[in-house]
């Protein structure tokens, strides 16, 4: 949701800490060159998956037994695949 719509994340966090503050989150790492890597080698991305799937599950299982307060994001939506 932070890289889709900023906005939105900083509207989730001004409403649990309950005020207003100025600023905008920051985009980092936004200029394109030469060389620049996007994404981890899909070899490292597979070496991950078994590990972040299970992490990522527990995470998943987390959120859905414990619900938070009314403005996070619910459902949370899921990590895309490494693939």
């Amino acid at each position: 949701e932070i890289m889709e719509d900023s906005s939105m994340v900083q509207w989730r966090i001004r409403q649990f800490l309950g005020g207003e503050f100025p600023g905008e989150l920051p985009h980092s790492n936004h200029r394109a060159y030469e060389g620049k890597v996007e994404r981890a080698s899909l070899e490292a991305r597979r070496a991950l998956e078994p590990f972040f799937y299970e992490k990522n599950s527990e995470l998943y299982r987390l959120l859905d037994e414990n619900p938070g307060p009314w403005m996070e994001q619910r459902p949370f939506r899921r990590f895309r695949d490494f693939g």
